[in-house]
């Protein structure tokens, strides 16, 4: 009996380990707005007032859907100690007009991989390349 709740309960560490709670799961994402900032890494400043131009929104559901599940299971990692250069483009999540979470993106590192930076919780999120920049 001991043996059965130990493999439930190591069961359930290691699926709840497999995705994060970035986004909460009674959250229904409607859109998802891409900016881009003027320079190669914005200030803090433009970073926090959104100082940036829209360049693209996506609002297909089965879209939004890859791209939140694809965040949920992303490899995370802390930057509360790492002195890392704000990204030039900024991804927001709205729950209709409500912004549900901003985080910035770097596209195709290495043409393999996308980050993402939660600077209000110091966190790097890692995917797959998701290819949401258009090439431009």
């Amino acid at each position: 009996m001991k043996i059965k709740w130990l493999f439930i309960s190591l069961l359930l560490l290691l699926l709840g380990g497999c995705s994060n709670n970035i986004i909460e799961n009674d959250t229904t994402i409607t859109r998802i707005e891409m900016m881009k900032f003027a320079g190669v890494s914005p200030s803090p400043d433009e970073y926090r007032k959104q100082d940036g131009e829209i360049i693209s929104v996506i609002k297909s559901d089965e879209k939004i859907q890859r791209i939140v599940k694809s965040i949920k299971k992303a490899k995370q990692e802390s930057t509360e100690n790492r002195d890392i250069a704000l990204p030039n483009y900024l991804i927001i999540f709205k729950e209709g007009k409500n912004v549900v979470l901003t985080l910035g993106y770097y596209p195709n590192i290495n043409n393999s991989k996308d980050k993402f930076l939660d600077i209000s919780e110091d966190k790097m999120y890692t995917t797959k390349a998701l290819n949401l920049i258009r090439q431009e």
